[in-house]
This record gives C-alpha cells, sequence and structure tokens, in this order.
C-alpha cells in the first residue's frame, strides 16, 4: 500500500535542504534551507513594512513576528500560530503560552517525515499555497497572522508528530510503554476551537495544502490528503458512522474540493480531481474526473493539469472527454498509485 511507504519517499531534496531522517529521532543539527530562510525575511519585511504603514498593529507584530526569540522561519511560525490559539484557550488551561509555542517548535525543528517532508518545509509551501491561489492575500504576513486554516494546518502538523510516541520517562508501570496521545489531543481540541478546523492527529496530510477559508472542515482520523490540494469551507472527509478501522475518504495530489461537499466512507478521489459545492460524494471518483450533485455524480473531467492550484470552484473548465489517459488508468484506485516525491517548482510570493 503506498500509503504506508511515503514516510521513506522524497529523498530527493536540493542541496542546500536539511539533512533528515525518516525516523522520529531528530537528526545532531539542524541547518535552515535557504527557501525557508527566503521566506522568514520576507515574512519579517513585510512586518516591518506593515508597522510603518499601520501602527496599531505594531503590539501583534512585536511579540511574535518580529520577537527576538522568532530567530527563525520555525520559532516565528511558532510564536505566531502559539499566540493565536493561546488566545482562544480557556483562562484554566493546563498549558502556559511557552509550553504551546515550545510544542509547536520542536514540531517544526523535527526530521520527522510525512509523505517525505519535514514539518518546516511542508509549513513554507502550504503558506506558497495561500499567497498563490487566493487573489485575496496580498502578503505572505496576512496568512501567517489571520487565514484560520494555515494556523488549523500547521496545529494539525504539530499534533501528529507528538502522536504515538513511546512513554518513557513516567515511574508508572502501567504507564510505562504506553505512547502519547493526549498532548495532541489537546491540540486538536484548541484548533477546532480557535480556528473551527478539526482534523484528528492521526489524519496523513501533504504538502502545499490550502485550506480557503477553512471554517467547518472535518477530516476524520483514517483520511489522506495528497499533495497540492485545494479544500473550502464546510468540507468534512468522513465515515459513514457504522464502520470501524480504515473509514474515512483518500484524496490525491492536485485535487479541488468544493465548498459545503460530503465525502463520506473509505471512498478514493483520485488525481486532479474536482468535486462542485455542495455535493454528498458516496462513491469512488477517478483520476481526472469532476463530479457534483446529491448524491455526486461524474459530469465531466477535469481541463487542467493541476485543478488544485487553480481552484476552478464555477467548474467552468470541465470537459466531456477524458484528458489523454486510457479507461483502465482512469479506473484503477488510488491506493494503486503513487504520490509524486516532489511537488511542481513553487517560487516564493508566485
Amino acid at each position: 500500500n503506498i500509503y504506508k511507504n511515503l514516510r521513506s519517499c522524497g529523498k530527493r531534496q536540493h542541496a542546500s535542504s536539511i539533512t533528515r531522517t525518516t525516523g522520529t529521532q531528530p537528526a545532531p543539527t539542524t541547518i535552515i534551507t535557504n527557501s525557508e530562510n527566503d521566506t522568514y525575511l520576507k515574512i519579517r519585511n513585510e512586518a516591518r513594512t506593515a508597522i510603518q504603514d499601520e501602527p496599531l498593529i505594531t503590539p501583534l507584530l512585536q511579540s511574535t513576528i518580529l520577537s527576538s526569540s522568532a530567530h527563525n522561519f520555525a520559532t516565528l511560525i511558532a510564536k505566531i500560530v502559539s499566540s493565536r490559539l493561546f488566545l482562544h484557550s480557556s483562562t484554566a488551561s493546563p498549558f502556559t503560552l511557552n509550553t504551546v509555542t515550545k510544542i509547536i517548535k520542536d514540531a517544526m525543528e523535527s526530521d520527522e517525515l510525512e509523505y517525505g517532508y519535514s514539518m518546516a518545509e511542508a509549513t513554507r509551501l502550504d503558506l506558497l499555497a495561500c499567497k498563490r491561489r487566493d487573489p485575496a492575500c496580498l502578503t505572505l504576513l496576512e496568512a501567517v497572522c489571520f487565514y484560520k486554516g494555515f494556523a488549523a494546518l500547521v496545529c494539525h502538523r504539530a499534533a501528529r508528530r507528538a502522536w504515538g510516541k513511546k512513554v518513557t520517562a513516567s515511574n508508572d508501570a502501567m504507564t510505562k510503554g504506553k505512547n502519547t496521545r493526549l498532548v495532541s489531543l489537546w491540540l486538536q481540541s484548541q484548533s477546532s476551537a480557535a480556528f473551527g478546523v478539526d482534523i484528528h492527529p492521526c489524519a496523513e496530510i501533504g504538502v502545499g495544502v490550502f485550506f480557503d477559508h477553512g471554517t467547518g472542515v472535518v477530516i476524520g482520523e483514517t483520511a489522506k490528503v495528497g499533495h497540492n490540494c485545494t479544500i473550502l469551507h464546510d468540507v468534512t472527509l468522513g465515515g459513514t458512522g457504522k464502520e470501524i478501522g480504515d473509514r474515512h475518504p483518500k484524496v490525491g495530489n492536485n485535487a479541488m474540493i468544493g465548498a459545503g461537499t460530503k465525502i463520506l466512507g473509505n471512498l478514493t478521489i483520485g488525481h486532479r480531481s474536482k468535486i462542485g459545492a455542495g455535493s454528498l460524494v458516496l462513491i469512488s471518483v477517478p483520476n481526472g474526473a469532476t463530479a457534483v450533485g446529491v448524491p455526486a455524480k461524474i459530469i465531466g473531467y477535469a481541463q487542467e493539469k493541476r485543478p488544485g492550484s487553480i481552484v476552478d470552484g464555477s467548474l467552468t473548465q470541465v470537459s466531456l472527454h477524458k484528458r489523454n489517459e486510457s479507461n483502465a488508468s482512469m479506473q484503477r484506485n488510488i491506493s494503486e498509485l503513487s504520490f509524486p516525491t516532489m511537488l511542481h517548482d513553487v517560487t516564493l510570493g508566485g
């Protein structure tokens, strides 16, 4: 099954990339990639410009983006997202702001891979996707500070990396040897309350993913989302309510899922597929297909190569003909396919 092997993929990194391992042990040293550093510097420069233009925003930016402790991309993201999360936490929260920041920072600096990417690199590509796909987003700073979907995805990636670690420090013989889960569930719960996005820590999500608006997105425990997808608000990747085990949808690369869509059950949404707004999807959708309706039916095939990047919400780029693929290829289950180990080139601010 390709999903079980994805963590060993993506080893072809550019020469300046961080030295990574496929396990959970950190590397001896952490080297910031040129791309991460460029993104970090760009966000800081945008923050300085914002203070000049709008002095009222100064307290927020000086305490997070321009803080002396935000000395690289990982710490910058940890500072701003934890600040946003903590503002919505209960006054009886068991964690201090510094503790929440450390949880996210440790995950950002971890070498643990998901689909072949570290959290820092995945987060950078998620951030660029926000800027690239939303015409209302003029700067990376806006996405970092104000986009609920981006912040929720950061919290999810941190929760996923805190999940399932062996408990070794406990003096309780009954506890020692168990796997961690409560911190991850707290992050999920707080992220859901703060940002309106509910993602189980075990869900697997690729890079360059954009939750447009984000509000109302629900992604279940065994769901999987490929690279470069766009998911609009009020989308559910859920179970049928009757099954246990592997029971949630699997979404391929470069897919676009319209607002209000409900996809239920252990079915597959193929690479480059599009789902129209308000659809109820109860069947698998083949590669490149466009489905819409209640229940959803296939009405054609995507004309564009990367629907997840184009975000054709009105479904104007739909053809009645398949895009140079054999019928056998179109009907293959997504579990027989391989996610590409690298995304197409994404330039800073592009």
